[in-house]
């Protein structure tokens, strides 16, 4: 019932080992002699090597890079730790190591090497150069890369300017459902990100969003929307347009937006943009399918079939009435005409009034007697008019957005 050494309690020496002394019941010191071994070699496999595989074999692992598995760095583990907050969490360009991964459009000689000295993110970043032509280099980054236009989508890159001149271009190609290019080199190009940029020999870092869906796009400008017809994109850059050199290339990222994570489908808000944030849509009085947006249809009260979203467009809203009385026999999402509560000026006197005719125009400063001569208030009443279209206060316009 207890571990005891033979003889007399005392500790093993080096290189002894316990034994069961089954005679005596009890554990014992000794040595094994019961099929002896020393080990004469260990292998691994990857991440793990082995470099001494013999009696004393010296294992390692490996760091990590885009083609092999391994440890992952502390300056890996920040940039991975520093992506938790970004807006959706995974980068949709494939932003891996591999210079096989760039297609030059345009810039016959253009290379594409990696620089293991010079990294914001990752193990490597890129230089770009072209030497034999002025015209820089038009290049696209990995495959295509499925957008939805009604989304929002957030773009960035950093870029540093190592030789020659010429300006920076980043955002990407735009082509339709069958991956066919819409217009222009490889497919319709904006520039979101960055357009006609003068880099220099520090690092910058460029970032913008892109959401809706155009109906007059103009290629290669900076405008912020997807031509119509988009499907897919590639990523795109141009390198020392016009000029030769080589421009260094890092951080090449888009991600989905989503505005509102943890807002309920229903909920409205308006935003300075002309176009609605990804999960969100204009309340335009728009019809839409209920198999389309299930969540939304469903906090409207419309359970199958179709539903038409809130038309807010020129509106103010009015809280419910709720049974409160002040606004009563109103639903939700019912919409009100205008109206302007009755008056009238009555003249209490026994008989007509004669006043002088003076004005005031709509910015309430009064201007004086606008002519001679008098009005007359008979005995009763006068009408008043209003020149106005509508009964309104001051207001800022802005898009009302639904979430879905």
């Amino acid at each position: 019932s207890y571990l005891s050494y033979m003889p007399n309690n005392l500790a093993c020496a080096d290189g002894q080992v316990l034994k069961w002394d089954n005679l005596g019941s009890r554990w014992i010191c000794g040595t094994d002699s019961v099929n002896p071994g020393t080990v004469t070699s260990v292998s691994a496999a990857g991440p793990l090597s082995v470099a001494t595989g013999t009696t004393t074999p010296a294992i390692s692992i490996t760091q990590a890079n885009s083609t092999t598995n391994g440890y992952l760095s502390s300056t890996d583990w920040n940039t991975f730790n520093n992506k938790v907050g970004t807006p959706s969490g995974r980068n949709l360009i494939d932003w891996i190591s591999d210079p096989t991964r760039w297609t030059t459009l345009n810039g016959p000689g253009a290379t594409y090497a990696l620089n293991t000295a010079d990294v914001l993110e990752g193990d490597s970043s890129f230089d770009v150069t072209i030497t034999t032509l002025a015209s820089g280099t038009w290049a696209t980054f990995g495959d295509f890369i499925p957008v939805d236009p009604s989304r929002t989508y957030e773009g960035r890159i950093s870029a540093k300017m190592t030789s020659g001149a010429g300006t920076f271009y980043a955002g990407y190609l735009a082509y339709d459902s069958t991956k066919t290019p819409l217009v222009g080199i490889g497919g319709t190009y904006g520039y979101f990100i960055a357009a006609s940029v003068t880099l220099n020999n520090s690092w910058q870092t460029f970032q913008a969003s892109i959401s809706g869906e155009g109906t007059a796009f103009n290629p290669g400008t900076s405008v912020n929307n997807f031509p119509a017809g988009t499907r897919f994109i590639k990523p795109l850059i141009i390198a020392n347009y016009q000029n030769i050199g080589s421009t260094r290339i890092d951080n090449f990222e888009l991600y989905e937006v989503d505005v509102g994570r943890g807002v309920p489908a229903g909920a409205v808000m308006h935003f300075v943009s002309v176009n609605c944030p990804s999960g969100w849509l204009k309340a335009n009085g728009a019809v839409y399918p209920v198999a389309s947006y299930p969540a939304l249809a469903a906090a409207l009260g419309v359970a199958a079939g179709s539903f038409t979203i809130p038309d807010l467009r020129g509106e103010f809203l009015r809280g419910l009435d709720d049974a409160r009385g002040v606004d009563p026999a109103r639903t939700a999402n019912s919409a009100q005409a205008q109206d302007f509560k009755s008056f009238y000026i009555q003249n209490t006197g026994p008989a007509a009034y004669n006043h002088g005719v003076n004005w005031v125009p709509k910015n309430g400063t009064p201007s004086g007697q606008a002519f001679g001569g008098y009005w007359s208030a008979p005995a009763g009443g006068i009408t008043a008019a209003f020149d106005g279209s509508e009964v309104r206060p001051r207001n800022v316009a802005m898009l009302a957005c639904v979430k879905y």
